[in-house]
């Protein structure tokens, strides 16, 4: 035999056996439709007015940002542009001091209708958000901190943010917002005429091109059936209350970017099947019905991995989300605006029980508003423990005394006699429902009559958040991955018409929110994280309970990967394993 050809059969056999003895991930095959189970209906899908966590759980496949912090590492990563800007301090007037950022788009990035994607787009997003006369109130404070957008001349693909100086979140304002196409919504173009300097936006509310472009920008048509995005899918229908199905796109850009997870789409088709009752929601999976079933009953989670006829036919995703469940308090109703008896309340909260039995073990004790995974979380400050003996004293301290007999702890205030009687609100979730029935009891333990009422949200934002005309309600906060702005939810500023729905008010805490606001050095911020957490712990504006730990039930056929991002889990980059394929 030939000796070249000798070794070169040797060479094959050798690699032959060496490619056997590898450990590789199961082949991936094309997967036809994923249906998803969703709590309830959206109402709206365009991510500029209001979403809520179910509308961005459909709408995060139609609508892509600009750049969003990637699902495995949390750091911030591109998506509709090439890369992640530096910030430019700028030394000339009129933006002194001021931050630029130079964005270029990538060039291939087009809106589903085929239309490229250009700074003109971005510049009309900031104008329709800015104008009083729209809807889009929920990012209008953020975008406050836009002082101008500049397309470049020569590139309608670049252009220069300019964001002001004193906002520690400036990159990830500039960045992570979600841009609409000028060619649709404003087809008239009627805010042209507005300068992309537009800080002084109200000026244009009696112009009336704006006022009819405010209408149709409002209307129904833009919140729910004109949803032009960059992402993977397109809205192929919706029937109210029962389902909304997204088709994979056509020729779609972002297979260019096959890396990218945001642009990736495993499925031809997602259905999600809006059940509300998690019952109905098992037993739909287990007919087959559903391919991914969020829930967040822990019983039936922990039963359903028990059960000896699916425990093998479904994978169970639990990542640790960035929220927290907790009970907001009233600090100026005349029986909680002391902060004893706010630390008091809290220590009738059964938080080890809670957990361990109600959560089966999936959640984490947090002492505030900062999630346990920063960096900057404060973990000198222990959790306020379960200790009914401690809230009678608290009470005791605070003035609080039986005088009458009847079990109830009572004061004398502006010149009457008030028992300490506290009503929680709760929308009526089995989760929350546990909860407030296991603390009730510990209250009348400690001489407070706790009563329970279940309300829908709707009306408790607007019969007992908005006009402050409560005493305790069970709510829970979802967050990002970005470094927490605490400003718009605790600072005083925010008492009347921001989302300081607690009434919370300390000089010290307002100074350190201001500092963090406008601090740049990472360290630094955090140590002011640190001391912000110190200041509140001891306030007990409200009661933090726990960080949830969010429960996936897939089925064993997908392949699919968990993050800590909302909602828990990407379903476009899910895939159907090969040996699944029948």
């Amino acid at each position: 035999m030939n000796s070249r050809l000798h070794w070169s059969i040797k060479l094959l056999v050798f690699f032959v056996i060496l490619s056997g003895c590898r450990t590789e991930a199961p082949p991936l095959a094309d997967l036809d439709t994923l249906n998803i189970r969703l709590k309830k209906d959206p109402n709206k899908l365009n991510p500029v007015f209001n979403p809520s966590a179910s509308s961005r759980e459909v709408f995060q496949y139609i609508f892509v940002p600009l750049a969003d912090y990637h699902p495995e590492s949390l750091e911030l990563y591109p998506i509709l542009i090439e890369k992640i800007p530096e910030a430019q301090i700028l030394s000339e007037a009129p933006y002194t001091g001021d931050l630029a950022f130079d964005i270029s788009i990538k060039e291939d990035a087009v809106w589903s209708d085929g239309t490229a994607i250009t700074a003109a787009d971005y510049a009309f997003t900031v104008k329709a958000v800015k104008l009083p006369t729209t809807n889009a109130r929920a990012w209008r404070s953020l975008f406050k901190y836009i002082k101008n957008v500049i397309p470049d001349a020569n590139n309608p693909k670049k252009l220069r943010v300019i964001m002001d100086k004193d906002h520690m979140l400036a990159k990830e304002i500039a960045l992570t917002l979600y841009i609409l196409p000028k060619h649709i919504y404003d087809k008239t173009s009627a805010l042209d005429n507005m300068p992309n300097d537009i800080s002084f936006a109200s000026d244009y509310k009696a112009d009336a091109n704006v006022v009819q472009f405010s209408e149709a920008f409002n209307s129904t048509s833009t919140l729910r059936d004109t949803l032009i995005g960059a992402g993977p899918y397109t809205l192929e229908s919706w029937t109210t209350n029962q389902s909304i199905v997204l088709q994979k796109q056509e020729n779609y850009w972002g297979k260019n970017h096959a890396d990218n997870p945001f642009l990736q789409a495993g499925a031809n088709s997602m259905v999600f099947k809006i059940i509300p009752d998690e019952n109905t929601a098992v037993t739909a999976f287990k007919g087959g019905e559903l391919d991914v079933l969020p829930i967040g009953n822990a019983g039936l989670f922990d039963d359903l991995q028990k059960d000896e006829n699916y425990k093998n036919k479904a994978a169970f995703l639990t990542p640790s989300l960035i929220r927290y469940y907790y009970i907001a308090l009233n600090n100026i109703d005349e029986k909680l605006e002391d902060k004893r008896v706010r630390r008091a309340v809290a220590h009738l909260f059964d938080m080890e029980t809670i957990i361990s039995t109600i959560e089966y073990g999936y959640g984490d004790r947090t002492i505030g508003h900062f999630n346990p995974a920063k960096t900057y979380y404060n973990k000198d400050l222990k959790p306020i423990p379960f200790d009914i003996s401690k809230a009678k004293q608290l009470l005791t301290e605070a003035g609080w005394e039986d005088s009458n007999g009847n079990g109830i702890v009572d004061k004398r205030i502006n010149g009457k006699q008030v028992e300490m009687d506290l009503e929680i609100l709760i929308t009526g979730s089995q989760l929350s429902e546990n909860i407030s029935l296991l603390t009730q009891e510990a209250a009348k333990k400690a001489g407070v009559n706790l009563s329970i009422t279940r309300k829908k949200m709707a009306l408790i934002n607007s019969e007992n958040i908005g006009p402050k005309k409560y005493n305790l309600i069970a709510l829970v906060i979802s967050q990002d991955a970005a470094p927490d702005d605490p400003y718009t939810r605790w600072h005083s500023d925010n008492i009347n018409a921001g989302r300081n729905y607690y009434s919370y008010s300390n000089p010290a805490a307002d100074k350190l929110m201001e500092d963090i606001r406008v601090e740049k050095n990472e360290a630094k911020r955090n140590a002011l994280y640190m001391q912000l957490q110190e200041v509140m712990y001891e306030d007990q504006p409200v009661i933090w309970l726990y960080c949830p730990r969010q429960k996936i039930i897939v089925d064993a056929d997908l392949e699919a990967k968990q993050t800590s991002k909302r909602p828990g889990y990407l379903a476009n980059t899910f895939t159907q394993k090969v040996s699944a394929v029948k």
